[in-house]
């Protein structure tokens, strides 16, 4: 079995040189390590794969220095992939040190959870839209306990008569401590040349 490394340099990616020092700690490689340089996105034919490709036999191995050398397009790592497994070589990622084992079912299970993700987060924004619609129609907006603000809450925070504790107009409220001073400002502001 021979082990052979691949470095796909693109103007965005990781370097030649992460990629080349990646392999080598991974693998004691000297002279076998095939580099496409795809810095022209028009000239995407990949020569150093292709020789790679042809150089290897079942059974050898495939070191990346980044998981991105596959390809410059989710498809052409797809693809890569796809290739890799129809060939029986072996697939070693040298930055997580794993040996990675592909199978095309991984596509079909990937493709579901994405639409599983999209479903769920379109579900919770639906969600989203509907409550600040109830809480317009209420008048509850702004108070996550869905429980209507008291209009003596604003007196009360600034009474200085009266000093209700922090908490009471927190529970009566359904506010936290920052959302009062937010909306009311300091405690006990009383009209200027007052005293307390």
């Amino acid at each position: 079995m021979k082990v052979r490394g691949y470095i796909l340099v693109t103007r965005c990616g990781v370097p030649f040189e992460a990629q080349l020092t990646a392999i080598r700690a991974f693998t004691n490689l000297a002279d076998n390590v095939f580099a496409d340089s795809w810095t022209d996105p028009h000239h995407p034919r990949r020569r150093a794969w292709e020789d790679l490709l042809s150089a290897s036999i079942h059974g050898d191995a495939v070191v990346v220095g980044t998981p991105g050398a596959l390809g410059n397009t989710v498809a052409q790592v797809v693809e890569s992939l796809n290739t890799l497994k129809e060939r029986g070589l072996m697939l070693q990622d040298a930055t997580s040190g794993r040996r990675i084992v592909w199978d095309t079912s991984v596509v079909q299970s990937l493709a579901f959870v994405q639409a599983a993700t999209r479903e769920v987060r379109k579900r919770a924004a639906a969600e989203a839209r509907l409550s600040l619609a109830e809480a317009r129609r209420t008048g509850t907006g702004g108070v996550r306990t869905g429980r209507p603000t008291a209009p003596s809450i604003k007196a009360k925070w600034l009474n200085p008569a009266d000093y209700p504790v922090i908490a009471e107009l927190e529970r009566e409220s359904g506010m936290a401590r920052r959302t009062l001073y937010r909306l009311y400002g300091p405690r006990y502001a009383l009209p200027k040349g007052g005293s307390r």
